[in-house]
């Protein structure tokens, strides 16, 4: 199929400088491909809810469409679904606004299959790269193994226009950063077989870091759409593996499979010993491992005391963290979590090390946070009463490193 059969859908929200130069430079390279376009950019007006703006254009093949809105959340998903309903097009190619592909190469590999990762990984490129990238330079040395993704879902995809329909478009209820694509993916077309365009290289350009404040409770969405929601999620965190800590997990898990179905377990480790650590848990849990019922995740540089990444891949309604595992009473977790539920407790301290907390009261704050927003609670309406969100480290799934079981590696989302 030629150019014109597909459409490029960018969804577009301007929150910094560095995100409009990175737009400018793949619009220009994707009307150099000849590829009809549309841009829907989200733009904030305290006064209307919502309103839908069509452009005239000076392309033929480029719309740039405008989605007013009083949300200071980006709705990508809304977005999204407004520029496939404006398309025409066979295939509909969903296209971040900061990632550069060979886009006419990757359509000459296509031959009529309905779901397409359109490249093999993406390079996240550094500023200095990103720079010279957009002046023409040539780059240097092979890039950074660590700095790339390969997970669909993110950055780009193609579908038809056919399977998009029968999908029923992206989920609305996401707003804000993160887990949109996946959800359409993984959930959405979940039965749906996709093509890899081989050896396709892309990379995404540099700009400031997003705001990361809804990104758990779109996490959580996701868990939701996907049935994997568990009611309490255990937190474990070792500062140090060693003999000692393998007699402590073997100890307090000897019953594993016969710990309540709705739980879940993030262990968090030192990286340093991943190899060590992946080896142990493989041989003796290697099926809770396959099924995410146990998640191995891994700090690198940062401060292990972080509890915002301590409890990054837990699922659960409510969350137990602990430092010290020697001495768990899963009984007596479970009944305090029930007591907290029937009395619309938020957070209980069980001894200097452990604790539990209520994930929506998690949520409304940000996380843990010096400046905690959820002020009050209204009990008859069962939420949080806000004054304000703040920024924090919750929600940041760069540094969130796990053991991926399908590729037996570590990984990053």
């Amino acid at each position: 199929m030629t150019s014109d059969n597909y459409t490029i859908i960018i969804a577009f929200k301007n929150s910094h400088k560095d995100r409009k130069r990175n737009l400018d430079f793949i619009i220009s390279q994707v009307i150099k491909s000849k590829i009809n376009l549309i841009l829907v950019e989200q733009i904030f007006h305290k006064e209307i809810e919502e309103s839908i703006i069509l452009d005239a254009s000076e392309s033929l093949n480029y719309k740039h469409v405008k989605y007013l809105s009083d949300s200071k959340f980006f709705k990508k998903s809304k977005l999204y679904n407004i520029a496939a309903n404006l398309s025409k097009t066979h295939y509909l190619w969903f296209l971040d606004a900061d990632v550069f592909l060979p886009f006419e190469l990757i359509i000459s590999y296509i031959n009529g299959e309905d779901l397409v990762k359109p490249f093999d990984r993406v390079y996240n490129f550094t500023e200095s790269q990103t720079k010279n990238f957009l002046k023409g330079k040539v780059l240097g040395s092979p890039m950074n193994p660590l700095r790339y993704s390969d997970h669909f879902g993110k950055y780009s995809f193609i579908v038809s226009n056919k399977l998009f329909t029968q999908s029923k478009g992206f989920d609305e209820k996401f707003e804000g950063w993160g887990w949109e694509d996946f959800d359409f993916i993984n959930n959405k077309l979940a039965n749906n077989q996709h093509f890899i365009v081989p050896e396709i290289i892309g990379f995404h350009l540099h700009h400031k870091v997003a705001s990361k404040i809804n990104e758990r409770k779109n996490y959580l969405i996701y868990a939701k759409n996907q049935n994997s929601q568990s009611f309490l999620s255990f937190c474990f965190l070792f500062l140090n593996f060693s003999s000692e800590s393998k007699k402590i997990i073997l100890k307090n898990f000897h019953d594993f499979d016969l710990i309540k179905p709705s739980c879940n377990f993030i262990f968090y480790f030192n990286i340093r010993d991943q190899y060590e650590i992946i080896h142990f848990f493989k041989n003796n849990f290697y099926s809770l491992l396959s099924s995410n019922k146990v998640i191995l995740s891994f700090f690198n540089d940062i401060d292990s005391s972080d509890y915002n990444t301590f409890c990054y891949w837990s699922s659960g309604k409510f969350i137990y963290l602990t430092k010290d595992m020697s001495e768990i009473e899963f009984t007596n977790i479970f009944s305090k979590v029930s007591s907290m539920e029937s009395n619309s407790v938020f957070y209980e301290y069980l001894n200097s090390s452990s604790f539990i907390i209520n994930r929506n009261f998690l949520d409304f704050n940000n996380g843990f946070n010096s400046k905690p927003s959820a002020k009050s609670f209204d009990n008859t309406n069962k939420k949080f009463i806000i004054d304000e969100v703040y920024d924090s480290t919750y929600g940041n799934r760069e540094v969130c490193y796990y053991y991926n079981t399908s590729k037996n590696s570590i990984d990053l989302y």
